[in-house]
């Protein structure tokens, strides 16, 4: 018996000094894990804030992005733009997240961008930006927060292989304009255009201080032709459209209609609207806005800084295009039809300073 109780406290002792050892062993191995581990957790704290840091501050302070124009309608156009692709962005070594931002990984990202009468432009009008440009965007809104913006100001790039304005003309292959007349198979559309042939190069200078020209065109309506707002018969004479060509159109009198958008809102970055005089002060027009006898009648201001111009908008076979030529306030009379742009609001307004008082002279 005594044998028997030896037997099983030696056994007894062996177990505890067993589990003793374990334990021992156990704790200097989740020491030693410990030392291997932490050391590879707080690199990997390190780069999560120095990526989350990066992130914050492009998230917080970029309100420019450079893209491509794809499409343009009215005063909102779609650009396509490079913007730091955050994803391949959190895989960069701390060192890599140091570098310029020029040169953090990119993706491309789909903007619609919005001109209003505060919009600053350098080199290109609204007007004159044509699918295919590149063009630098100064926002009022946080481009990686909102993929609409508000422009705040508006650079058009110069291409590397731009030589002259004949460059520029060849790619211009579509119009917009108020329809003059429209027929069975076509519509007489009047566009403004910078003239090109007397400008070497459109991307420097004043766009506002380019000379101008007065175009008719006759654009033809195919069974290919896309309609995509108005079929044809729903079109009003006063309408502003969109016409696209496969060819350049800015050296021709008319084209076939690969496609025609509108109506649209005039091209342009400053409220404005067409009407006629209908009294006139010494430095004031009165002007009813053209939509039948139910036009609200604007008290217009002209300036010394109003620009005042004569276009001719009638179609003449012969004689397609016609100069915009400068003209004084003497010259407008009581029921010329006019069009005029303004700084203004004009839709919270009836007095206003006018921008541009142009006068249609069908003389």
């Amino acid at each position: 018996m005594e044998n028997k109780t030896k037997y099983i406290l030696t056994i007894t002792g062996i177990i505890i000094i067993s589990l003793i050892v374990f334990d021992v062993y156990q704790q200097r191995t989740i020491t030693s894990l410990r030392k291997d581990v932490v050391p590879r957790t707080d690199v990997s704290v390190k780069m999560s804030s120095a990526y989350l840091a990066v992130k914050k501050n492009l998230e917080d302070n970029t309100k420019v992005i450079k893209g491509v124009v794809i499409s343009k309608k009215g005063n909102l156009f779609t650009i396509q733009a490079e913007v730091v692709d955050f994803l391949k962005l959190s895989a960069l070594t701390e060192d890599e997240l140091h570098q310029k931002i020029t040169d953090f990984p990119t993706t491309k990202k789909s903007y619609k961008v919005l001109v209003n009468d505060k919009t600053q432009f350098e080199s290109l009008s609204l007007e004159n930006l044509l699918e295919g440009m590149t063009v630098v965007v100064d926002t009022e809104n946080l481009v990686y927060k909102s993929d609409q913006l508000n422009a705040s100001k508006i650079v058009a790039v110069k291409p590397e292989d731009f030589s002259s304005s004949k460059d520029f003309i060849d790619k211009i292959k579509d119009i917009s304009g108020e329809i003059k007349e429209i027929n069975s198979n076509y519509l007489l559309v009047g566009v403004t255009w910078m003239d090109y042939t007397k400008i070497k190069d459109p991307f420097s200078g004043d766009p506002k201080a380019f000379p101008k020209i007065s175009k008719n065109y006759k654009v033809l309506v195919g069974d290919k032709t896309q309609f995509m707002d108005n079929k044809l018969k729903e079109f009003k004479v006063g309408d502003f459209v969109r016409a696209f060509s496969s060819a350049p159109v800015y050296s021709v009198n008319e084209f076939t209609a690969t496609k025609i958008e509108g109506p649209v809102k005039i091209e342009s970055h400053l409220p404005n609207f067409p009407g006629q005089v209908i009294n006139k002060d010494a430095d004031k027009l009165i002007v009813r806005e053209k939509n039948g006898s139910n036009g609200r009648v604007y008290t217009v201001r002209v300036t010394s800084t109003t620009e005042i111009d004569k276009i001719n908008p009638s179609y003449d076979p012969s004689k397609q295009i016609e100069k915009i030529t400068k003209i004084n306030f003497s010259d407008i009379q009581v029921n010329d039809q006019v069009w005029i742009i303004s700084r203004d609001e004009i839709e919270n307004k009836t007095e206003i300073d006018a921008e541009v008082v142009s006068v249609e002279n069908p003389s």
